[in-house]
């Protein structure tokens, strides 16, 4: 969770504690994987439970897990 966090501060541009699409793109470009923002948008949706457009600490959780997953059976 504290590694978690840490990222979210390091993608977190504006400092608000939320990612939008090109934090959370940022965030897989850091990883080595280039989505576009049409993909992020996409992964953001399958985790934004309040339907806010972006990700908070929760969701981005889940969105990792789901992306690890993701990217462990080739896309």
């Amino acid at each position: 969770d504290d590694e978690l966090a840490q990222i979210i501060r390091e993608c977190d541009e504006d400092g608000d504690g939320l990612l939008d699409v090109n934090d959370v793109q940022s965030f897989f470009d850091a990883l080595g994987e280039s989505l576009t923002l049409y993909e992020v948008a996409e992964l953001i949706k399958m985790v934004d439970g309040d339907g806010d457009g972006m990700v908070n600490f929760d969701e981005f959780f889940d969105l990792a897990t789901r992306s690890a997953r993701f990217f462990e059976q080739g896309g």
